[in-house]
Order: structure tokens, then C-alpha cells, then sequence
């Protein structure tokens, strides 16, 4: 199983991902670039920026089709 596909099962089972439990869970460095493979794939990725007072991150889902 490649890196999309490992980000596209753990963003179906667990409903969203940051960069941290990219990381983290599935030992993905490079976030942001699998998800701009994967949105050229036409695979729809939404995603919204958190702010809390430790600084912000961004959240990202598959949107519905």
C-alpha cells in the first residue's frame, strides 16, 4: 500500500488528518504533498486552518461525492 493510499484509509476510518497524526500515526512526513497527488487524482480534499494559542493547524477530510 503506497502513502495515498495509507492517508486516504486513515482519513476514511478517522474522518479527518493533520499533519501531526500523519506523522505520528502513519509516519508520513510529507502531507501536504501526497494530498496535492492525490487531489490531481481527483480525489476531493477539503481542509480548514485551527487556531488555538499554542499557533494553528490545518485539518483536512474527503468531501463528500
Amino acid at each position: 500500500m503506497n502513502q495515498r493510499e495509507r492517508i486516504y484509509n486513515y482519513m476514511k476510518e478517522h474522518g479527518s488528518i493533520t499533519s501531526l497524526e500523519c506523522s505520528d500515526k502513519l509516519r508520513i512526513t510529507k502531507l501536504t504533498t501526497r494530498l496535492s497527488e492525490m487531489r490531481r487524482e481527483g480525489i476531493r480534499i477539503a481542509s480548514k486552518e485551527v487556531r488555538s494559542k499554542d499557533g494553528s493547524y490545518n485539518v483536512y477530510w474527503l468531501e463528500e461525492e
